[in-house]
């Protein structure tokens, strides 16, 4: 079928209220490499009558780049239907048709009464008694299997009381029922659901469900498998992950358009070691799109270099305890003042701020840039006369990468943040090392490399603490037993990972695992998985969130460090590192998952590194066998821990500074970016501190 004849039976669909099954009909049309304008509009407005204001907005807002005499029009659409959001039209003609109310009364003659009475207060708009008749009718007793229609029904009264936690919960109940409304009442739910997570972190288990049950009913739905998505990787959902991953990797694999929208990259890369899959997937949360004409525009705008180089550097991270800031603190330390002019480009959320006020004033030139707007923070940085801009975030949640799209400095280079290629992200370098990047990756990247002769990580060797060590009695574990270790955010776990894990703890009879985790769904679904492999919950040592030096002091107790897959340990890797544990890994194929292959070779620790994930589980097993080779182990990173590179913070600072030289000589002789490497500074011939 063509292009022009699928969308012809898509306005059918549409014209006949059938608004769900013309999305799906519409897909493959929009998903093409030529976008049909018409069927871009029949989508919006789809998305209008089924209340997905969101989904609405942003193809309004791709109609407005597509039609400049129409661009106001379409603007004030897109803002119209981000504004409303689930519309009020959801009510008696929607949620509440007469013939299901009727259906329902007849069906339930006993309960006529008080169901009609419902329904009337509804109509009243007497909302808030028609929720406490609600929850008494419910307290009572008398009505256990409730009708989708007066389940939706109070939905609405709580959303339009402002109960969005009720509101969401209700509508999804409504949605699971079967009911020729399904679809139409998830999708209601879908975006009050992401309110709650986006205002407060809220991820309840039934819109894990309602997702779930929406994207089998609509295959196609992009809000839909984006939360879905989003939701499977924060709960660790392992079997549902394997599932997924499975048919992503296929449709990926097939160059399937929506998959690429779908997959978050950040998320992406807790299970893709691909880079080749990596370099295609689309970042979504973009507003300003960067194009060849753009970068050229911002890299030819006059600037007018000063006796300092001014760096400046691009966070929403400034909180002592936020891991990117305990890498990068030591560096901000170790600048030199005398050559380099740095300043902090901070939009850090207030709630992180505002409780860290003391760390935050000892940080050199911090501009604040939380409630400007994306061009006001690109004006402000070009003001200052920023010759290069480092964001510190990359494609991560809370970025505002638009302002490195907007063009604030003539040299935009993307480090520490993120361990891939900001796909859409207007950035010349990304700062690495010949490991996580080495030239076969350069065709999957947009970015030119500037690649640090030891690792790209930096390491604060200055304040970070050195506890004295806890033991395994003091974290309730027998002394006896051989304690493996992974302290990453569970929300990294892939079922690779899980597999390999599993492996190792059935070789090694008695081990146990040791894991960070605050979350009792997370902690559910990973015991699920590994029940599956026939190992109970006896073999894995649950660990609350510390503080930051009381978490370095339980490190030791472990025996042996195991990697997370694709997603290396990055902190985690280098704390380990730190206090002296041995930490295992594999060679990856992607930044991602040579991180800590990277490290492990700044720290002097190559034996430590295996080929394949099958000679890591081999190693894994035989070193459990092996007490005096850790020990060996553990000797040698104590004794490299003021030696190698990795902790030497003002060796690594230097390079990072001749990187900054390197790129600014390229701009200024009229070069374009291109590849380079940082040559090292002569060994250390004493330990640095």
């Amino acid at each position: 079928m063509t292009g022009s004849a699928k969308v012809q039976q898509a306005y059918k669909a549409f014209q006949a209220g059938n608004f769900a099954q013309c999305l799906n009909a519409l897909g493959p049309v929009l998903e093409a490499d030529t976008l049909d304008q018409a069927a871009l509009l029949i989508a919006a407005q789809c998305h209008v009558k089924l209340g997905n204001g969101e989904a609405a907005a942003t193809l309004y807002a791709r109609l407005a780049d597509l039609q400049p005499s129409n661009r106001d029009r379409f603007l004030k659409l897109a803002a119209e239907s981000a504004a409303t959001g689930v519309r009020e039209g959801m009510r008696d003609a929607d949620i509440l048709p007469t013939t299901i109310v009727e259906q329902m009364l007849a069906a339930r003659p006993a309960h006529e009464p008080a169901l009609q009475n419902l329904i009337t207060l509804y109509r009243k708009e007497t909302y808030r008694q028609a929720t406490d008749d609600f929850d008494a009718l419910v307290a009572s007793g008398s009505i256990t299997d409730l009708p989708v229609a007066i389940v939706a029904m109070i939905s609405d009264c709580h959303e339009k009381l402002g109960n969005i936690e009720k509101a969401a919960h209700y509508r999804a109940v409504a949605g699971l029922q079967p009911s020729p409304h399904q679809a139409r009442l998830l999708n209601a739910a879908l975006p009050l659901f992401r309110k709650l997570l986006l205002e407060k972190g809220a991820l309840p288990d039934v819109a894990y469900e309602a997702a779930k049950r929406l994207v089998s009913l609509e295959p196609r739905n992009l809000d839909a498998s984006s939360y879905y998505r989003y939701a499977m990787h924060t709960t660790c959902a392992i079997e549902d992950l394997r599932a997924y991953n499975a048919h992503a990797l296929k449709g990926l694999e097939n160059s399937d358009a929506f998959l690429r929208t779908n997959e978050v990259l950040h998320s992406h890369l807790c299970w893709c070691a691909d880079e080749r899959l990596n370099a295609q997937i689309q970042n979504t949360a973009l507003r300003t799109k960067f194009t060849a004409a753009s970068r050229q525009a911002r890299r030819q705008r006059p600037h007018q270099p000063a006796k300092k180089i001014r760096i400046g550097y691009l966070t929403a991270d400034l909180y002592a305890e936020h891991p990117t800031t305990l890498l990068f603190k030591g560096v901000l330390a170790a600048h030199d003042l005398e050559r380099f002019d740095v300043t902090l480009y901070c939009y850090t959320p207030d709630k992180f701020s505002d409780a860290d006020r003391a760390f935050r004033k000892t940080l050199p030139n911090l501009v604040t840039i939380t409630h400007m707007s994306d061009e006001e923070a690109a004006q402000r940085i070009r003001a200052r006369g920023t010759d290069i801009l480092i964001d510190l975030k990359g494609p991560t949640s809370d970025a505002r990468s638009d302002i490195l799209n907007i063009g604030a400095a003539p040299i935009q280079a993307a480090w520490l943040g993120f361990p891939g290629s900001g796909t859409g992200i207007d950035c010349d370098y990304v700062i690495s090392d010949r490991i996580v990047t080495p030239d076969s990756s350069k065709p999957f990247y947009h970015e030119k490399f500037c690649r640090l002769p030891e690792s790209y990580q930096c390491n604060d060797g200055f304040a970070r603490p050195l506890p004295p060590p806890m033991s395994k009695t003091e974290l309730g574990i027998a002394e006896d037993t051989f304690l493996f270790a992974s302290f990453n955010s569970m929300n990294k776990l892939s079922p690779q990972i899980i597999d390999l894990w599993a492996e190792v703890l059935q070789k090694v009879v008695g081990s146990k695992l040791a894991l960070f985790n605050n979350h009792e769904k997370q902690k559910q679904n990973f015991l699920s998985a590994m029940a599956l492999k026939g190992l109970g919950p006896d073999r894995f040592h649950f660990l609350p969130r510390a503080g930051y030096r009381d978490h370095l002091a339980r490190i030791p107790a472990a025996d042996l460090g195991l990697d997370c897959y694709p997603y290396n340990g990055h902190t985690t890797t280098s704390d380990m590192l730190w206090m002296g544990l041995p930490l295992l890994t594999f060679k990856g194929s992607n930044f991602a998952s040579r991180v800590s292959e990277s490290l492990l070779r700044a720290a002097d620790m190559e034996e430590l590194i295996t080929e394949n994930a099958s000679a890591f589980v081999e190693k894994a097993v035989a070193l459990s066998q092996q007490p005096e080779t850790l020990q060996a182990l553990r000797n040698k990173i104590i004794a490299n821990r003021f030696r190698a590179p990795l902790f030497d913070t003002e060796r690594f600072t230097r390079h990072l500074e001749r990187g900054f030289e390197m790129m600014l000589e390229r701009f200024q002789a009229g070069q374009e970016p291109d590849h380079f490497d940082v040559p090292p500074l002569p060994a250390h011939d004493a330990p640095f501190r």
